[in-house]
């Protein structure tokens, strides 16, 4: 990575760039890589846990979809877990209830009216996740653990 980017040293003086990240920088933004993907994958996993602990029914429909799928404890591949259509369906409807973003920001690149409402170039939008995952319009019984929505 070092090599690579002091070999762009020359592009970036001529692009008219500002500066390239320092070996500290870049060993901070793999770190915060690391551990950004790492969080994220461990809370999703942690509350479809919990979701399956609290529905039993629902565990063990994934369970059978798991033995089929993997016969006498096989280990998983790839292409195996892509097979398990109930096991999309329960992650989907975990991150539905707990996703790991709350909100989204978004810049509004031009002028525009959006439900009556006025949104000016330049406006930052928040588009709230948590609450549209659990609005009765669009799921109904919103905090209900129901896979099959998918």
């Amino acid at each position: 990575m070092k090599e690579n980017r002091l070999n762009s040293d020359e592009k970036v003086k001529s692009d008219g760039l500002l500066r390239v990240l320092s070996d500290v920088e870049i060993m901070a933004q793999s770190i915060i890589f690391i551990l950004g993907s790492y969080e994220t994958t461990s809370r999703t996993l942690a509350f479809a846990l919990y979701l399956l602990a609290t529905h039993p029914d629902i565990q063990k429909k994934l369970r059978e979809e798991i033995d089929v799928a993997l016969p006498n404890k096989a280990p998983p591949s790839y292409d195996k877990v892509m097979e398990m259509e109930y096991l999309d369906m329960v992650l989907s409807e975990t991150l539905r209830l707990y996703s790991v973003a709350e909100r989204l920001d978004r810049v509004c690149k031009q002028d525009m009216e959006m439900g009556g409402v006025f949104i000016p170039k330049g406006s930052v939008v928040i588009i709230p996740i948590f609450s549209l995952h659990r609005d009765p319009q669009y799921w109904p019984e919103p905090e209900e653990f129901r896979p099959e929505r998918y």
